[in-house]
């Protein structure tokens, strides 16, 4: 096959790897809020004293979560102190680990490929392989899980098994939220294959006793520590309507009042009406899944020999949602996005069943290639509209990191003993992520600065009139003015 065949047969792969890669060319453009602070913090705090950390950060539920992403913060700040680099390679690496495992999926199912790929232009997956969270890690990991486990199912091959069992462990160090969900699933799946069972059973036990061991001090831990919250309790009805709605993840749907809310101003690159039609279209991802399923069932029904994988894609997905319902409204928690870190790969997958099957007849065809362009073209501008607006004013998302990078530079190189006003509502609710960033402009220093007596700083926006431009800047003065000023004296009450 020469290299034109290769892009013809693949030029629907191709064009959505571009798209992917697209946020490579502005790394800065990521969030930088509250969670990511504080992994970079507890980073440099362990490398400083010499020593591996050995948890991360304190989760919502009462437990700390594991200390993978931690030590991989500690590798990365052992070479590099500068932020934007690190972006860049975990958004490389988590973004190309999960089309490399989608592409392969699509090999190992049969499906068409390219809707495999669908998955890296999701604005949600965006957020979260950009961000130096925990959550982003996740992602790509689940899917490799999946394909671990059906390439054991294919081959027999111990290394595969080895493979899933040493993702499980990963995945549970690494942030055990609902990933339990998917390792439950996915592994109880296998054991629904009786024939390979009753081959290869001594070796299954083996290996998956060894995973479970490695992950039991851990699980101990959570099963002693986990505590219910009262103010995360919702209404059975509500947790289940949230749960059945997630698959906007998949979609613009309801992103940009999260995350972007400019998306939905006069000043983006689309006119109000296309942009709202193009965000409808995205919405088309929830009857694929319904249409998924039904296929999903007519697969399961006809038992063909050459459907053992799909059969197992599809024995998962079943169970993962099946869990995820009755943990969410068994619980009364809504089920936000980033609850689908792990179980996405279920809802995605009959999706996925749902555009193949689309794609064998015209107008299922026109209405996939119709999702997907709507996809693409929101895709590229929102990345450009984020670069030009430098992020939102929203706690979700706040200024790009790299004007607060500029910032924190500013503060570092110009210090005063003055205090600094700022009005800004990220700093003020989450006031370490900007000590975080002044400790790293500060190690980067060849040498101190000299240190001003009266030099009066103030971090505020570029544009105060608009609110959807997140840039800062910092105003400095050698006289008080704005907020340094005295406040007049509150007039005197007259006496009765």
């Amino acid at each position: 096959m020469t290299a034109r065949d290769v892009i013809v047969r693949y030029r629907l792969v191709i064009v959505l790897i571009v798209a992917a890669a697209l946020p490579l060319l502005a790394p800065g453009d990521a969030p930088f809020v509250n969670d990511e602070a504080m992994l970079i913090g507890n980073a440099l705090l362990h490398n400083a004293e010499g020593n591996l950390a050995k948890h991360g950060l304190m989760g919502t539920m009462g437990v700390v979560y594991g200390p993978l992403p931690t030590l991989f913060y500690q590798l990365m700040l052992a070479v590099t102190h500068n932020l934007v680099v690190i972006v860049f390679v975990k958004y490389l690496i988590a973004t190309g680990l999960l089309l490399w495992v989608m592409v392969w999926l699509g090999r190992e199912t049969g499906l068409v490929r390219w809707a495999g790929c669908l998955i890296a232009i999701s604005p949600y997956v965006l957020i979260f392989h950009r961000s130096l969270w925990d959550d982003g890690f996740i992602i790509p990991l689940c899917a490799w899980l999946v394909l671990a486990y059906a390439r054991f199912l294919r081959t027999e091959h111990v290394r595969w098994l080895a493979l899933a069992a040493a993702l499980c462990v990963v995945l549970v160090y690494t942030q055990f939220k609902v990933v339990f969900i998917l390792i439950a699933a996915s592994t109880a799946c296998v054991a629904f294959s009786w024939k390979l069972m009753l081959r290869r059973w001594p070796l299954v036990l083996a290996t998956l006793g060894v995973g479970a061991l490695l992950c039991l001090p851990y699980l101990l831990y959570i099963m002693q520590n986990m505590a219910s919250q009262a103010d995360l309790a919702t209404p059975r009805w509500r947790a289940l309507a949230t749960s059945l709605t997630i698959v906007r993840v998949f979609s613009f749907v309801g992103w940009a009042d999260t995350y972007l809310p400019s998306l939905k101003s006069d000043s983006f690159l689309l006119p109000g009406a296309l942009r709202a039609l193009l965000i409808a279209l995205t919405a088309s991802i929830v009857p694929f899944v319904a249409i998924g399923l039904l296929r999903s069932i007519l697969v399961m029904r006809a038992w063909a020999p050459d459907t053992r994988i799909r059969r197992y894609l599809i024995l998962t997905s079943w169970l993962v949602i099946a869990l995820q319902l009755a943990f969410f409204v068994g619980q009364g928690r809504n089920c936000s996005p980033h609850y689908m870190t792990a179980v996405w790969v279920a809802w995605f997958y009959l999706a996925w069943e749902a555009i193949d099957w689309l794609c064998t007849v015209r107008w299922g065809r026109w209405w996939a290639f119709t999702y997907s362009g709507a996809m693409l073209v929101l895709w590229v501008t929102a990345l450009v509209h984020l670069h030009q607006v430098g992020g939102s004013r929203e706690i979700m998302y706040g200024t790009v990191l790299s004007n607060q990078l500029e910032v924190a530079r500013e503060l570092v190189r110009h210090p005063t003993r003055q205090p600094i006003a700022v009005p800004v509502q990220n700093y003020r609710e989450f006031p370490h992520t900007l000590a975080v960033l002044r400790q790293l402009e500060h190690s980067r220093l060849e040498a101190p600065p000299p240190v001003s007596e009266n030099t009066y700083m103030l971090v505020t926006y570029r544009d105060p009139a608009s609110p959807h431009s997140g840039w800062l800047r910092v105003i400095r003065s050698e006289e008080p003015f704005g907020p340094f000023l005295p406040r007049p004296a509150p007039p005197a009450e007259k006496a009765p």
